[in-house]
């Protein structure tokens, strides 16, 4: 793979890899709003499973939310942490 362009650290310093950036970041922000999404809608269903009043559905769906985003950022760190040593420097 070191003799290959698209993963040469000299390219992506350059700007030739940033072309992917803004699609990567749209493509997650997307997913993450969709997930979200569909907890919402699923929040009634949610509320008479559990026999919960609103406010515990509330606390559900927030704390799936922020448990998500929480392993999203986890993962972006551990990706750039990992990516960047290997191609960038």
């Amino acid at each position: 793979m070191k003799g290959s362009p698209s993963l040469s650290g000299r390219r992506l310093a350059a700007g030739g890899g940033g072309r992917l950036v803004l699609p990567v970041v749209l493509s997650a922000t997307f997913v993450q709003l969709l997930n979200v999404t569909v907890a919402q809608i699923a929040a009634p269903a949610i509320r008479t499973d559990l026999g919960a009043g609103s406010g515990a559905v509330q606390l559900v769906l927030a704390g799936y939310t922020l448990t998500y985003a929480c392993l999203l950022i986890t993962a972006a760190r551990l990706g750039n942490a990992r990516l960047c040593k290997n191609i960038c420097w």
